[in-house]
């Protein structure tokens, strides 16, 4: 009587569903990985802006008029002012 009966590799045709099971893990860790440097990517290269930063970006985008640009602008060139 053989050793090895034969039940762990079947008629041989099971080797593809290892290869299939390794090549599966693979892609889901990339797209793991993939995802989390993608989230950080994001995360990290957003960065704080200054109020004028702000105030152009706003008046870029039309969100305000001329007038309370020049107002607010004129503000923040003043700096802080007496609380």
């Amino acid at each position: 009587m053989p050793m090895h009966s034969g039940w762990y590799w079947g008629n041989g045709s099971s080797w593809w569903m290892a290869v299939m099971m390794c090549v599966t893990m693979t892609v889901l860790v990339a797209v793991v990985v993939w995802a989390i440097v993608r989230s950080n990517r994001s995360v990290g290269s957003a960065r704080l802006e200054s109020p004028r930063e702000a105030l152009d970006l706003r008046y870029a985008r039309g969100e305000i008029d001329t007038a309370d640009y020049e107002e607010r602008a004129a503000r923040l060139d003043a700096g802080p002012g007496p609380r």
